[in-house]
């Protein structure tokens, strides 16, 4: 059994909001869903798809109106004269398709997109070989006609839409397109598509859902992050703060080490100097008993000084007074024998 229309890949560049290249590579099975924020790109992708497809894009305003080829290049690339790519790979029934289409912009750009003459290009490749441009709308029309492509492509602002189309109660013109779609699909396929549409849309809600906790839940580990990063911020101002008061601590510890190994010093200087006062006391004391010596020696000097001098005088003196004795005695000797005589008794013994 051949599979259905499957998209593979789809590759942007320059294509509105795009300027650099951008790939998409679409799972092998199933259904995809394309989400994200609201102005991120996701309706330009579906819009790439059918321009890819179909050469145009409904104006989604009116739907018998096209967008202008020149408002789906990217401006930066409007204003440099570049083209636009649009890259589109799927397979269908068997059969592997690529097709690549290119905007190229024919005039300089003078800020108004929506007149600007642009040229397109296009090569579409079926199992590796290229098809004649007469053969291309035709491949196209039988694997997925403009027409109903919307109901297959589509962005979830469409989903109330397209539920309320394939509704049994549609009534009108909305019937007769249900009606349609159901002999080009046939019928299983079209009474399954509300439920199935239901499904995306409950689908959709529970991954917007997921991804609005998943949101929630960054937004709290963000909040964490910050007060984490805050608390070690402040951990770490603290710790410079320590630092900053270990660094002058050891500083002063450095400077008590000096001014105690200077106090040393000075207590080991004292202690000399005490040493020396007590022994230049001692020798004050020897000083002042040199000094009363040698003020004696001093009162006396004049006896040694004169001394040598003197002496030969002295000698002389004491050998006239020597000599005067004598002569004394002499004289003392005659007066005694003198006065003996003449009394006629010793002075001496006292006797006749």
């Amino acid at each position: 059994m051949t599979k259905p229309l499957q998209f593979e890949y789809l590759s942007l560049e320059k294509f509105g909001p795009f300027l650099e290249k951008q790939e998409i590579h679409f799972p092998p099975e199933g259904v995809a869903i394309v989400y994200g924020d609201n102005g991120c790109g996701k309706t330009f992708l579906t819009r790439a798809i059918h321009f890819a497809l179909y050469g145009s894009i409904g104006d989604r305003r009116h739907s018998n109106q096209f967008s202008p080829t020149g408002k789906l290049v990217h401006l930066d690339a409007l204003q440099n004269q570049e083209s636009a790519s649009v890259t589109l790979t799927f397979s269908c029934r068997g059969n592997k398709y690529q097709i690549v289409r290119e905007i190229h912009p024919q005039a300089e750009f003078n800020g108004d997109a929506e007149d600007l003459p642009c040229k397109v290009t296009l090569h579409f490749f079926k199992n590796g070989e290229a098809l004649k441009f007469g053969e291309v709308e035709s491949e196209i029309n039988q694997i997925l006609p403009q027409e109903i492509s919307r109901f297959f492509i589509f962005d979830g602002e469409q989903l109330q839409e397209y539920r309320d189309l394939l509704t049994y109660e549609a009534q009108g013109q909305q019937r007769i397109i249900a009606h349609s779609i159901e002999r080009i699909l046939g019928i299983p396929h079209l009474r399954n598509a509300a439920k199935d549409t239901e499904y995306l849309e409950s689908a959709v809600s529970s991954q917007i859902s997921s991804v609005e906790n998943t949101d929630r839940e960054i937004g709290q580990n963000q909040e964490s992050l910050r007060r984490i990063t805050e608390d070690i911020k402040e951990v770490e101002e603290q710790k410079q703060y320590w630092m900053d008061i270990k660094e002058k601590a050891e500083e002063e510890e450095e400077r008590i080490k000096v001014r105690l190994n200077e106090h040393q010093k000075a207590q080991a200087l004292i202690g000399k100097i005490e040493s020396k006062d007590i022994e230049m006391g001692n020798n004050e004391k020897d000083i002042k008993e040199t000094e009363d010596e040698s003020q004696l020696l001093r009162n006396d000097l004049w006896k040694g000084v004169l001394g040598e001098v003197l002496k030969p005088f002295v000698e002389f003196l004491r050998d006239k007074e020597k000599q005067s004795i004598q002569e004394s005695m002499r004289k003392v000797r005659i007066n005694l024998i003198d006065s003996s005589i003449n009394k006629k008794r010793c002075e001496l013994c006292d006797t006749r």
